[in-house]
């Protein structure tokens, strides 16, 4: 049920207040298990409230309305005269909070956004505080995609702003109220919001957007199927899922190991990635949002529980080399990002350095070989990203393939897409599955081209990158995605303020190697973790009045730090490490370096597999942003000679000719 309560407003003001308390109150006790008396008063107040507010009003009241994307519920909303009014209420505060009218405005937007029969529709939030005592005067502002601006309000003169609402709108067509409330939410969650949802016991069916939500649950079905194929044939399988850039791979794996972790206490099943950055960032997700639902929690024991099911590769990896000997405690093991597995010689490397263990294994081969302990079945669930290695090291779906050519004990489970993979490696033990590759974007609800666009820019096909982006401009206003140019930062910080609205979250982004954008006061972190200043669960998770946080433009995320993770907004900061060479139509990949005699220079990367890790970063990094991004390419400085206006000066003109927007 999307409200608790819903009725004609002439009906709403006839009922008993007790009466529709009681059913507000019976609709929540199905979903949570403790009400609170203060919550009561509240409903009571808000109630009380609006039969005096609505006696000059036909239309629509609902309370409670959910929003099942941020797993919150909108105190209430009003269907008058063809105009939505969002209501939010706070009955603790005497002053208009930043974090309260974003509150507001975040759920208007999220209706206009996802809710079908909001696309076209007026909406109008209003914030009502109401010990508030203050004469207010609000400035009625709509925006492009028609959601007026938060409008502040107390208990004494909400009538009047409905009603100046409805005067300075009088020309809206009246809409099929009940068709509203009962429209399709196709909602496209971040990757935090979909794992708080999905571990709140909401189904993927409420948080995933229409088309996204059809390949997730194909997918998913069939990995459950084959799962469960394996236990009853008491054998143990390997399960490959593939997908392009943002099209809900890791979604696809919380949502198993969500699902399968209660089915019994012998089977169990753990969340791992190669991605550290994104598992601490879950984790805290995660540990914060249960101790908002559940105020009597300890964060402390919350992140210690959460630590059963979701683990980053290295954590796992450390606690199965402790117990060499034995099965590990889970038998479904979902591995996100596999295509970071280490090859033979950096895990080699890394273990001798840090654990003192010597092991003549890759990554996948050591996984396999510890899974394989379980006596009966196992399985093993690898994740992913195509065109997303990024780190030296990083082996690729390939070296899976390699570890399993001489292990028959394991059958392998792959998407049709990837047949190749059969004759290429000569094995027996393999089957082709439907639906087991993600062919959908589903990060981006405004731009389903991003990816194909970042693949035409950085394969430098200039001719089709302008093309598909016109596509994108060329869209309805909910699905255009607007790129924009500058060489001023300041711009840049200006303009993504504006473009983002609520708690959109924006950043600045910029590659590992992007050494000489310090330069713009730009200071990118180093990919090692322990001698960075950045902190990624601060810097995503955090609001805005945190100086740590994203919102502040000041500590950049590289591509370690965001990749599997995105923002709505971002600011890419373009450095001469990858820039485009006008005269030979081809993007060179460069590494700083510092020599006594010439000074600090660029110098052509010419291994063929680091170049490839460079142009994956900046897949990455413009792949991040869910509505919209700035791309910022200083100007240089030819007194510099790491900082040469011609370092960047081509790279921008080959942008440029795409047809992005400057500011």
């Amino acid at each position: 049920m999307k409200a608790y309560y819903s009725a004609d407003i002439k009906d709403f003001r006839s009922e008993e207040v007790a009466l529709i308390t009681d059913k507000i109150t019976a609709e929540y006790s199905r979903n949570f298990r403790r009400l609170e008396k203060e919550q009561v008063r509240v409903w009571e107040y808000e109630i009380n409230h609006l039969k005096t507010v609505l006696q000059k009003f036909d239309g629509r009241v609902l309370f409670e309305y959910s929003i099942p994307r941020i797993g919150r519920r909108i105190d209430a909303v009003l269907l008058i005269k063809g105009i939505v009014f969002v209501l939010e209420y706070k009955d603790t505060e005497s002053s208009f909070l930043r974090s309260s009218i974003d509150q507001v405005h975040d759920y208007a937007l999220d209706l206009k956004n996802f809710q079908k029969e909001s696309h076209d529709k007026l909406i109008v939030p209003i914030l009502i505080v109401t010990r508030n005592k203050q004469i207010i005067n609000n400035e009625i502002t709509v925006q492009s995609d028609r959601v007026v601006d938060p409008i502040k309000c107390n208990s004494s003169n909400l009538e009047i702003i409905i009603n100046e609402v409805c005067l300075k709108f009088a020309n809206e067509a009246v809409f099929d109220y009940i068709a509203w409330e009962d429209s399709r939410y196709s909602p496209t969650p971040t990757i935090v919001e979909a794992a708080q949802a999905l571990f709140s016991d909401h189904k993927v069916e409420e948080i995933s957007n229409s088309e996204g939500k059809e390949n997730l649950t194909l997918t998913t079905d069939v990995i459950n199927n084959i799962i469960e194929k394996t236990k009853q044939n008491n054998e143990k399988a390997v399960i490959f899922v593939t997908g392009v850039p943002g099209a809900g791979k890791t979604l696809v794996g919380l949502k198993l190991v969500s699902s399968r972790k209660h089915l019994t206490t012998e089977e169990n099943a753990i969340y791992i990635s190669g991605n550290g950055p994104l598992v601490e960032v879950l984790k805290a997700a995660l540990s914060r949002d249960r101790v908002r639902r559940n105020k009597d929690t300890k964060y402390s024991a919350v992140s210690r529980s959460i630590d059963s099911f979701i683990l980053d590769a290295y954590h796992y990896r450390r606690d199965c080399l402790k117990h060499p000997n034995e099965a590990p405690n889970e038998r479904v093991v979902v591995f996100d990002e596999a295509q970071r597995v280490w090859t033979e010689d950096k895990l080699k490397s890394y273990l001798k350095k840090n654990n003192g263990n010597d092991i003549d294994q890759s990554e996948p081969e050591f996984f396999l070989g510890v899974i394989g302990k379980h006596q009966g079945w196992a399985a093993i669930v690898c994740l992913v990203g195509e065109g997303q290695e990024i780190h030296t090291g990083e082996a690729g779906i390939n070296e899976w393939f390699k570890a399993l050519k001489d292990r028959n004990d394991w059958h392998i489970y792959i998407p049709n897409e990837k047949k190749e993979f059969i004759t290429e490696y000569g094995l027996s033990n393999i089957s082709p599955e439907k639906n087991l590759h993600l062919s959908v974007s589903a990060r981006s609800f405004r731009g389903v081209k991003l990816a194909e666009l970042v693949d035409c820019i950085l394969n430098g096909n200039l001719e089709k990158a302008s093309s598909v982006f016109k596509e994108l401009n060329s869209q309805k206003q909910e699905q255009r995605y607007p790129i924009y140019l500058t060489r001023d930062l300041a711009n840049a910080k200006r303009k993504i303020k504006e473009m983002a609205r609520g708690t959109e979250r924006f950043g600045m982004i910029a590659s590992s190697k992007a050494k000489r954008l310090r330069a713009e006061g730009v200071f990118v972190p180093e990919s090692n973790p322990k001698s960075s200043f950045f902190e990624g669960v601060h810097w995503f998770l955090n609001n805005k009045e945190d100086i740590r946080s994203s919102y502040m433009l000041e500590l950049v995320a590289s591509e370690f730090k965001i990749q599997g993770l995105e923002l709505d907004y971002t600011i890419v900061a373009w450095d001469a490490d990858y820039r485009y060479n006008d005269k030979e139509k081809v993007w060179v990949s460069n590494e700083l370096k510092t020599d006594r005699k010439t000074g600090t220079t660029w110098q052509v990367i010419n291994n063929s597999m680091l170049q490839n890790y460079l142009k994956n970063s900046y897949r990455v990094l413009l792949t991040r942003a869910r509505q919209g991004m700035i791309i910022f390419i200083p100007t240089g400085d030819d007194q510099d000679l790491s900082r040469k206006r011609e370092f960047y000066d081509s790279t921008y003109n080959f942008l440029l000719n795409i047809g992005f927007e400057l500011i």
